[in-house]
């Protein structure tokens, strides 16, 4: 199928090569066709459309459904199509939604990931007007502002490789899934040409950039990129952040301008 249609928007490419659309489906066919090669096959499910979208009758739960729709995170299954084992990256807002989509696929969930402790990506204080009762659940959020598991690798059955790398900046225990040594799931770190706001609290400009500048931007430019938020786009790739985006040559200055004056 994925090489059918790579075929296709190849020749669709050649006819108009100045149609950016197609290029960006054409590229989109590549990667799938490489996921299926590999036994690896990964689920992007937004909340307030895959998730976090029915109506109920408790009121509470509707109001953050409402607020989840606004954020646009992206909640990731991550799957070995082998063994059908899968690693959820960010799990918030419709757990009994994400258990359903797994269920429905009929996957064994095996590992949950964050990639910060922002309640966003793994729950904890609720969202206004509710975050007036002081509840806090402790767990995962507290572990990861200060112990990101750096350089760590985990399996998936026997084909799918994760790989986890400390990128600071958006909080003090962000971190990049790095699966295959293909695939880059960034949370807040990384977006289509923007990043993670620094201006909150364990936030940090001077990490942020060492993530973007030192770490991320010297990954292999083949790498395709699934961002924690529909904020600019589905995904990227390295090779585009390098070219139009904040891993291009040269930012650094054009960074230290910008918050030198937005944020002193």
């Amino acid at each position: 199928m994925f090489e059918l249609a790579v075929i296709h928007y190849g020749f669709a490419s050649d006819l108009e090569p100045g149609n950016r659309e197609l290029r960006i489906f054409a590229q989109k066919a590549h990667f799938l066709r490489q996921d299926r090669e590999q036994g690896l096959a990964i689920y992007q499910l937004l909340s307030g459309r895959d998730i976090a979208h029915t109506r109920s009758l408790n009121p509470i739960q509707n109001k953050i459904f409402d607020f989840a729709k606004k954020m646009r995170n992206f909640v990731y299954l991550i799957v070995d199509r082998e063994s059908k084992q899968c690693a959820v990256v960010d799990a918030c807002w419709d757990v009994p939604g994400i258990m359903r989509v797994i269920k429905k696929e009929q996957l064994t969930l095996v590992a949950a990931i964050v990639t910060h402790y922002h309640f966003d990506h793994v729950g904890g204080i609720p969202p206004a007007p509710f975050d007036a009762l002081h509840i806090r659940v402790s767990g995962l959020d507290t572990v990861l502002r200060k112990f990101p598991h750096d350089g760590f690798r985990m399996t998936l059955g026997a084909r799918t490789s994760l790989q986890f790398l400390h990128t600071p900046g958006h909080s003090e225990g962000s971190q990049c899934i790095l699966v295959n040594d293909g695939r880059l799931f960034t949370g807040d770190t990384l977006f289509p040409t923007s990043c993670g706001r620094v201006d909150l609290p364990g936030g940090c400009k001077k990490d942020m950039l060492h993530s973007l500048q030192n770490v991320l931007k010297h990954l292999d430019p083949s790498i395709m990129i699934y961002p924690g938020h529909d904020y600019g786009g589905a995904w990227s790739t390295i090779e585009t952040e390098q070219q139009s985006g904040l891993l291009r040559d040269g930012y650094t200055a054009e960074w230290d301008e910008f918050n030198n004056l937005q944020l002193p």
